[in-house]
């Protein structure tokens, strides 16, 4: 997502990423940007990062513990016509009632952006749907399992791709239906060639941690299941081809889709212990008719529920999965009471920025080589060279102390 005017941003490079990586314990925080992050081979930048730190304070105070050690991240994927547009935000609070950091990962390193409020969030993320273009149309749904629905996922994606054919051969209309072996392509397709503007890519990078592998040999099956419920057809077309049909809901989704259509996909996720992670899913297609949603978490194997819903039902829905299980506002308080505050990092959080400051200060000093004379008279002894002593730093303010200092000569902070 672009950056508001009034948000400031700070660029993180590889080598000052890996100084940052490299702390103990920090890294291992399953929601973390971190994880994400390709890591350079050669030297890390220890000043750089410090340097970084040292610029996270007043409204930036949540920023370093919102990226090392968050307790929520919300993330959104938006593809049509015009390309793919990205936004992850990371809460260094569970509630949500401090401000979120936008975490651009790239190749160039990682870029955060804030701090963000909950209902800021929401409007830039509604901005992309234009809203008030799309048809208000009654409540649709198809309550199908999670594999007719990946099934589902590949038709669709085939369906659109027989309506191109189409209009590229000046044809017209919309296709008869598609073949088994075409749904197989478009499934394999989307899995080994990720593209979001497709549905099977899409629904691979909002649950990458389900095994998709060998689905395709499934899907004859699949779509025998479907044609049973009445959501599809067996009919035999031009030139004696088997062709499954869309019928009833899915009729209606399809030609929607192959009209006009926008990929999306939403995940909200909290830390519900150490190496806990609970999320929520939402897949779904924005197109001139209206707005297609399913619920993809708990990610298991019973039903999902595809529903075409109006602007004001769905702006209810995107509400709820950004304020998460928590809520992000105190009882009575309306999205625009959610601000940004400077509210300090949770106590319980051993990343602070002061604390991750001084640490990487601490360990730069400790690695510094000693200088060496480059030459010793010959009538001298070998260089008895005193183990340097460990230089330490106020947890407050940064200055540096001597080792065992109870209190900061500079602010006076108990150490």
């Amino acid at each position: 997502m672009s950056d508001h005017e009034d948000k400031r941003t700070v660029r993180l490079s590889p080598p000052a990423l890996k100084a940052l990586a490299g702390l103990q314990g920090v890294g291992r925080n399953l929601l973390s940007p971190l994880l994400a992050v390709p890591l350079p081979e050669g030297p890390e930048d220890r000043a750089e990062m410090a340097a970084r730190l040292q610029e996270m304070d007043g409204p930036w105070d949540c920023a370093a513990p919102a990226l090392v050690d968050p307790t929520r991240s919300f993330a959104f994927l938006y593809a049509d016509a015009e390309g793919v547009k990205l936004g992850q935000y990371v809460f260094s609070d569970a509630e949500g009632a401090g401000p979120a950091f936008s975490a651009d990962v790239s190749g160039d390193g990682l870029k955060l952006s804030g701090p963000w409020s909950l209902s800021e969030i929401r409007a830039a993320l509604l901005g992309h749907f234009a809203l008030e273009e799309v048809t208000d149309s009654p409540l649709v749904r198809m309550d199908v399992s999670r594999r007719q629905f990946w099934c589902l996922a590949a038709y669709v994606d085939a369906y659109r791709a027989a309506r191109l054919a189409r209009e590229l051969a000046r044809s017209g209309g919309f296709p008869a239906g598609v073949g088994t072996a075409e749904v197989v392509e478009a499934w394999n397709t989307g899995v080994t060639k990720v593209d979001p503007g497709w549905s099977v890519s899409t629904l691979f990078l909002l649950e990458p941690d389900r095994s998709l592998a060998g689905f395709e040999a499934e899907i004859p099956a699949v779509l025998a299941e479907l044609a049973s419920v009445g959501l599809l057809e067996y009919v035999r077309a031009a030139e004696d081809q088997a062709l499954y049909a869309p019928r009833r809901e899915l009729e209606v989704l399809c030609r929607e889709v192959a009209r006009s259509r926008a990929t999306f996909g939403l995940v909200s996720r909290h830390l519900a212990g150490p190496a806990t992670v609970e999320a929520s899913i939402l897949f779904g297609w924005r197109t001139g008719e209206g707005l297609w949603v399913a619920e993809l978490s708990p990610t298991n194997d019973g039903q999902v529920g595809i529903l075409q819903v109006g602007s004001y039902l769905f702006i209810e829905i995107v509400t709820d999965m950004a304020d998460g299980p928590a809520g992000a506002a105190p009882a009575g308080a309306g999205p625009a009471e959610a601000e940004p505050t400077a509210a300090a990092p949770r106590a319980a959080t051993p990343f602070s920025r002061d604390a991750l400051l001084s640490e990487l200060r601490s360990t730069t000093a400790q690695t510094e080589p000693v200088a060496v004379p480059e030459a010793v008279p010959a009538q001298s002894a070998e260089p008895q060279i005193a183990p340097a002593s460990r230089r330490v730093f106020c947890t407050g303010c940064g200055s540096p102390m001597e080792e065992g200092d109870a209190f900061c000569s500079m602010c006076g902070q108990k150490q």
